[in-house]
């Protein structure tokens, strides 16, 4: 199978998940807002690079590191950032090899998804670890309804967003089959459990959107 170039990928990713973009910004706005002095940004799980992207526009002279466990991916990231302040670091994000309280900011976007409880809670502990005390945790992830009739609502208007963006309903029907299966959609109150079991404080959400939520915790 031929890797897609950045664009393509990056394509899919807008095609795939709901104002994506959108969302992105809105991470960088909390870090901006935050107060947090911005010398060094973990990117866990980075994909192609595009938080770390945004990001530069705002600290161009912070340091960056992007971990991800496909090689595939980092080239692709490495491809569209260059090698100037950036170093990609091919690892899982439940183990990083990173050093203890190395960044002031660390972010997780769209990255533990396919964890079971105990997997999103080993990422958490690792995020953590490497966050300075003071430091901001942006994480963004699949946010699952707390009722049958509000996940028959986000499942219809997820649904709609593929249709309207080019799968047909085979293609849509079975990626929405994979909620609660493949990847795991977890309530809001369940985020912010497991963000409090691993340590952090002052958690908060920032974002809510049929499918996604963003919060951001302090060390």
């Amino acid at each position: 199978m031929t890797q897609p170039s950045p664009e393509q990928y990056d394509q899919m990713i807008d095609f795939t998940i709901p104002k994506y973009r959108q969302l992105v910004d809105e991470c960088l706005d909390v870090v901006v807002h935050s107060g947090v002095k911005v010398n060094d940004w973990i990117d866990v799980g980075s994909g192609t690079g595009n938080m770390v992207m945004t990001a530069r526009t705002v600290y161009p002279d912070a340091k960056y590191v992007l971990l991800d466990l496909s090689k595939d991916m980092l080239a692709l990231a490495k491809f569209k950032l260059g090698d100037a302040n950036m170093r990609y670091v091919w690892g899982s994000s439940d183990n990083m090899g990173v050093v203890d309280s190395s960044a002031d900011v660390v972010t997780c976007i769209q990255s533990n998804h396919y964890y079971d409880d105990a997997g999103h809670a080993n990422v958490l502990a690792e995020c953590h670890r490497i966050l300075r005390p003071g430091g901001i945790l942006i994480t963004t992830e699949n946010v699952g309804a707390r009722t049958e009739a509000g996940r028959k609502i986000q499942r219809s208007r997820l649904k709609s967003f593929l249709l309207e963006n080019g799968r047909n309903e085979e293609e849509a029907e079975t990626f929405l089959d994979r909620y609660g299966v493949e990847y795991k959609p977890r309530s809001v109150d369940e985020h912010i459990r497991l963000l409090e079991e691993a340590g952090f404080r002052d958690v908060e959400v920032f974002w809510m959107s049929s499918a996604q939520i963003g919060l951001s915790a302090t060390r």
